[in-house]
């Protein structure tokens, strides 16, 4: 099935800390809506290039806020928060998916009750680069 590094925060609580560089601690973004960390997963094998996925809840998601008010925290967050984390880790990825939900939400099942957000960034030069998909 491929390597995977799988690093669970249920309810905002890192569960290595240590380990992984203090990444229940984010940078304020530019929506100002509070957020956390569900879990960060790290995937693929020869040939296919590693993905790091950053999963986090944002409850204001539920009831306040749309894409349009969260859209610069993807970016805000693939830069000061994961690339920085990869790099404490000593991992290399290419790609960085960034997702927001309004609830933590079980990794590859269908919730059409949650509302959920996702970016992803090509890493290139040790920076985010937007993909459109």
């Amino acid at each position: 099935m491929g390597d995977l590094l799988k690093i669970a925060a249920p309810g905002g609580v890192f569960a290595d800390a240590a380990a992984a560089g203090n990444l229940e601690e984010f940078p304020a973004v530019p929506s100002g809506f509070y957020f956390y960390l569900q879990e960060m997963r790290i995937d693929g094998t020869s040939p296919f290039p590693r993905v790091a996925r950053f999963r986090f809840v944002m409850p204001a998601l539920a009831d306040k806020a749309d894409f349009v008010a969260i859209e610069g925290d993807f970016e805000h967050v693939c830069k000061h928060a994961a690339l920085p984390a990869l790099t404490r880790l000593g991992e290399d990825v290419a790609q960085i998916i960034v997702s927001f939900a309004d609830r933590e939400v079980e990794f590859g099942v269908a919730t059409p009750e949650a509302t959920q957000y996702f970016e992803g960034f090509t890493v290139e030069n040790e920076t985010c680069i937007w993909e459109a998909f």
